[in-house]
């Protein structure tokens, strides 16, 4: 039986997916699922919980599929029903006409104000509708093509389903509740599949019906409109004869009375606003569509731009079809526009609201007569209808701009959606045709019928159209020339004046640099002034004409900025003291490429906003290319002469790596926009070129910041030099006439103050290096800022799969592709990592940690562990990155672990010694140490090894392993206080008391022996030949211990002769003992 009934199910469950939705059969099923659910609930069996859940989730997924299964069979309609709908809907579209509007005028006032109100609401309903329509299309738009890329996904769920499925067995309840549960999301998926393949086969069929649709709402709301704005025009012109009827017979001399005067003139005002009123919401309507066929048509244009880059099939007529939709995106939105009108929308209502519940003047009725008082309720009637008419209107208004925004701000999202995917495609295809012999032979025709046009047959650039413009030109040409005049005879002679305080240390200040430089900067001001108020003049009538003139402007700006800093007078000699044959080889160069660069960048930029396409592709490219060749070769001679030009301006500055690396990138990008633009690749190699240059002037102008203020700080670091010295002198006078108390103080030679005089290498090399760093880091945040317009660009790169790997996300294993934008992020957080573990260490030294009161392990300590998390966080990001995580490779990690313990145990002891010494810093670097039979000074500890600097001044590299495990001394651990003994042995018969009161004496005047512990002199032996004493004194320091020694063995020895105390030597005494004298014979 329950075998019978497991196959029963699973027949009726495959079966049922292409049954109906709401079908008996499938009710039939989902009840039993229920039933067994509510059964399973009030059992008392253990498992019935379980059971019930089971079952409830089956009847849950039943559901899924019942509407997966309807959503399904609409979608079947209408690929069924299309042949016949289409033709009907199009018949109707082409047979609806514009209904007769009657003659409003004849309508009384009453019946306009009892229909207007039915009219709004019929336009609101549409309005509502169409939304509707619009949204479905844009939805249907954004669909496209994914529903076989989600089916494909299901597909793949499906097949791991039906094995999971093919893999139950048993016949319990439990086994059977999970059979179900398993069959029933198995037709769940199918329907689910079924449901997004009919989605895809329908939706240009549905999106055809919308576009009917859409096109029959929009001419019933426009008529509506039309019938909308007749009868508020038509109540409007009642409106005005009802008050100027009251107006006459107020100026009956029955009616004559300031308040009737008063209550007339607001109500004639109130009746002006009504129809202001009106026809801004006409007008906020009109703009509402406007908007929602924008977006809609963007929206449109969206999915065609990426279902044509999806099927590849892209060329040079679709990369120039898409720059030129690209330059036609709306850029103003106007939604500070917007948000005012709304917020005076609102004050309007509230005033309106305010003045209908103010209370009506009794005491001004009071006065009036019977006739005036009927006539001022007339009036007063008439100004509360008003009123409320158009706090009404108002706040009808509100709605329809509130509406207006939100349809703005989806509209800006969908431009901003449409810009991003073709700033990242048009980048990589071509959008021009590739240079050839047609396009040279139309270069010359389109270029001379575009210049007669303009010179001939045009205004744009005659004379007589523009008086004014002329008088102006010439006006501003004078002023340039007496400036240049005044430049020459004056500039100059006013920046020799400037310069002559520089190098002197008591003159000369950073406030002559700003006043050289300002001067500079007004001196190049007056051309480039020209070209920009002629661009502000032309911007209204003459877009293109104007931009060309803005970048004329920029150009000569820099020329001239450069000129003025490159004189002979000029801040980089006279001031930053480069040397001339650079600075006028660099004057040269850039006079050149300004006279070539700026007229073929004011051309370029001209031809590029022209509306002729044929123009920007031809004139516009040509000139394009002449000036990306003639930056190439501008960059290739200062690259030529770089060891004049850079490494010869200043003592110190030597070629880095990194510098022939930014030399060849100068160099090889506008050559590779050349080639760019010759291929068909235009806006690729404007991009490029622009980005770079602009790079490069940025570059330009962190270097010369970087230089003034290097500036500033050498005028400040001699000042504090020639203080010092001046205190020096003052000590050096105090000694020699301490010295000489009967001779006159010889007063010296008189105190330097020249800059050649004072010693400029004891400039504080940190504050330079923290002060480099900082701009560095400054110029790499900007460059950054800059290129990240590529960004868009860059997420081409997100489309190139490389490999794909698995990953559980949700409790599910699913396949993720790596793309090629993943490798490139890898690689930038591996440069990035390289980058940040050289110089993070040191950037924190300079700017953090010489301003704390930290030890030099300590500090040094901090430094390499910041390396070591920079290493460890640059390669987990990188790993990630490329989706290798940590739960896959940690296995391989401990196998290599294990490997490398065994073959590199002692390297492996040594790395972990020199983790714990960082962290428990038993040694410092600065530390005297003594381990074995070596002593010296600790002066590196690397991972592996620690450098030794002994006695004799040679490096010694001890293990790091030694230290944890043998006997160490550290003689500066905690306390640097250090014991010397100081031995003397004098002759027996010396006063005791004597030599222990000198010895004392000696400690005492010692300035390197502390006071606390105090010294000690103690008689601790009784030789053969000598009494011998020792003297204990501490010092402060082990560096001092040999000076100390020396200072006090002197100190005493001279003390001792001084009072004839003379030190003992070993003695020997020899007796010579004369042999017994041999008795003489007889």
């Amino acid at each position: 039986m329950p075998l019978l009934f497991r196959t029963c199910l699973a027949l009726a469950l495959l079966l049922s997916v292409g049954a109906q939705a709401n079908s008996p059969f499938q009710k039939l099923l989902k009840e039993q699922m229920q039933t067994k659910a509510q059964a399973a609930k009030k059992a008392a069996d253990p498992q019935s919980e379980q059971l019930a859940s089971l079952y409830g989730e089956a009847a849950q997924l039943l559901g899924q599929r019942d509407d997966h299964l309807k959503v399904a069979k609409q979608y079947q309609d209408v690929i069924d029903n299309f042949p016949k709908l289409l033709p009907q809907k199009e018949a109707e579209l082409a047979r609806y006409q514009s209904p007769t509007l009657p003659n409003y005028k004849s309508w009384s006032e009453t019946r306009l104000d009892q229909e207007l109100p039915q009219v709004v609401s019929d336009q609101q309903s549409l309005n509502d509708q169409l939304d509707k329509v619009i949204s479905e299309q844009s939805r249907i738009s954004s669909r496209l093509g994914q529903g076989s890329t989600q089916a494909a996904n299901l597909r793949n769920e499906l097949n791991q389903q039906q094995q999971d499925l093919d893999n139950l067995s048993g016949t319990d309840a439990l086994s059977q509740a999970h059979m179900a549960v398993a069959q029933a999301k198995v037709a769940m998926l199918q329907a689910w599949i079924r449901r997004l393949e009919l989605e895809d086969a329908s939706a240009s069929q549905r999106l055809r019906l919308k576009e009917v649709d859409q096109e029959l709402l929009s001419l019933q709301i426009a008529d509506k409109v039309a019938q909308q704005s007749a009868m508020q025009s038509a109540l409007n012109e009642k409106r005005q004869a009802r008050i100027q009827a009251t107006l006459v017979e107020s100026l009956d001399h029955d009616y004559q009375n300031p308040f009737l005067d008063q209550l007339a003139q607001e109500s004639v005002g109130y009746a002006d606003e009504l129809t202001d009123l009106n026809n801004q919401i006409v007008s906020a309507l009109s703009k509402l569509r406007d908007v929602k066929q924008k977006n809609l048509e963007w929206r449109e244009y969206q999915s065609s731009v990426q279902k044509q880059i999806e099927w590849l099939k892209v060329s040079a007529a679709f990369g120039e079809t898409l720059r030129i939709r690209y330059d036609q995106l709306p850029r103003d939105f106007q939604h500070k526009q917007l948000i005012n009108a709304i917020n005076q929308a609102r004050i309007d209502k509230y005033e309106y609201d305010q003045k209908l519940k103010g209370p009506v003047p009794d005491d001004a009725l009071a006065q009036l007569s019977a006739k005036q008082a009927q006539q001022a309720k007339k009036l007063l009637d008439t100004r509360r209808q008003l009123l409320k008419k158009l706090s009404e209107r108002t706040f009808e208004y509100l709605n329809h701009l509130t509406q207006l925004e939100i349809a703005t701000g989806d509209l800006e999202k969908t431009v901003g959606e449409l810009k991003t995917l073709i700033e990242g495609h048009l980048f990589w295809i071509p959008n021009a045709r590739p240079l050839s012999w047609d396009w040279l032979t139309s270069l010359v025709d389109d270029s001379y019928q575009f210049v007669r046009h303009k010179l001939v047959e045009g205004n744009e650039f005659r004379v007589s159209h523009h008086p004014l413009l002329v008088a102006l030109v010439l006006g501003l040409m004078v002023l340039a020339m007496v400036i240049r005049w005044l430049e020459l005879n004056r500039l100059r002679k006013r920046l020799a004046e400037l310069a002559k305080p520089v190098g002197n240390v008591t003159r000369d200040t950073i406030r002559a640099t700003v006043k050289a430089l300002a001067l500079t900067l007004g001196y190049a001001t007056p051309l480039p002034l020209l070209f920009l108020v002629l661009g502000l003049i032309a911007k209204e009538t003459q877009p293109a004409l104007a931009m060309a003139l803005m970048a004329g402007a920029a150009g000569s700006a820099i020329w001239l900025t450069v000129r003025n800093l490159t004189h002979d007078e000029g801040i980089l000699q006279s001031h930053f003291r480069w040397r001339a044959a650079g600075v006028k080889r660099l004057r040269l160069l850039v006079r050149r490429l300004a006279l070539i660069a700026t007229p073929l960048l004011m051309v370029t930029v001209y031809c590029q906003l022209q509306n002729d396409e044929a123009i920007r592709q031809g004139l516009g490219r040509l000139t394009f290319m002449a000036l990306a060749g003639g930056l190439a070769v501008f960059y290739q001679q200062l690259y030529k002469h770089r060891a004049l030009l850079v490494y010869n301006l200043e003592k110190g500055v030597r070629p880095r790596n990194w510098h022939y690396l930014l030399w060849w990138v100068a160099i090889l990008l506008p050559a590779v926009s050349l080639v760019l633009a010759i291929t068909g690749y235009y806006y690729t190699a404007q991009q490029i070129l622009w980005l770079e240059q602009l790079s490069l002037l940025m570059l330009c102008g962190f270097a010369f910041a970087y230089y003034l203020s290097k500036r500033w700080l050498l005028i400040e670091r001699r000042k504090i030099a020639f203080a010092q010295a001046k205190i020096k002198r003052a000590e050096l006078l105090a000694q020699r006439s301490k010295e000489q108390q009967t001779e006159e103080a010889d007063p010296g030679p008189e105190v330097p103050s020249e800059e050649s005089l004072i010693d400029v290498d004891t400039i504080s090399s940190q504050s330079i290096a923290l002060m480099r760093t900082l701009f560095k880091l400054a110029a790499v945040i900007a460059l950054v800022a800059l290129w990240s317009s590529m960004y868009d660009s860059l997420s081409y790169f997100e489309h190139i799969n490389l490999y794909s790997v698995t990953t559980t996300i949700d409790g599910e294993e699913q396949d993720v592709p790596v793309t090629l934008m993943a490798l490139i992020w890898a690689l930038l957080a591996l440069t990035l990592m390289v980058i940040g573990s050289r110089n993070l260490p040191g950037l924190l030294e300079l700017a953090v940690l010489q301003r704390m009161q930290l030890s030099p392990g300590t500090g040094f300590a901090i430094t390499t562990v910041s390396r070591y998390l920079v290493i460890v966080v640059g390669v987990a990001t990188t790993f990630g990155l490329l989706g290798i995580e940590w739960s896959k490779a940690q296995w391989l990690v401990a196998a290599l672990t294990v490997g490398l313990g065994f073959g590199l145990q002692e390297i492996f002891a040594n790395f972990v010694s020199g983790l714990i010494i960082l962290f428990e810093k038993p040694i410092r670097i600065g530390d005297t140490v003594t381990i074995r039979d070596l002593s010296g000074t600790v002066t590196r500890i690397n991972t592996r090894a620690t450098t030794i600097v002994d006695w004799d001044h040679k490096e010694i590299i001890v293990p790091n392993k030694a230290f944890i495990t043998e006997q160490l001394v550290n003689w500066s651990l905690s306390d640097p206080t250090t014991r010397l003994i100081i031995r003397i042995s004098v002759n027996h018969g010396s006063d005791t008391d004597l030599v222990q009161e000198l010895m004392l004496e000696a400690a005492k005047r010692c300035p390197m022996v502390l006071d606390q512990p105090e010294p000690s002199a103690y008689l601790l032996g009784i030789g053969l030949s000598s009494l011998d004493f020792e003297l204990r004194a501490y010092v402060g320091d082990t560096d001092h211990r040999l000076r100390t020694c020396h200072a006090l063995y002197s100190d005493i020895h001279r003390q001792l002769k001084a009072r004839g105390i003379t030190l003992a030597w070993p003695k020997v005494d020899v007796n010579m003992l004369q042999p017994p004298l041999a008795p003489k014979g007889p």
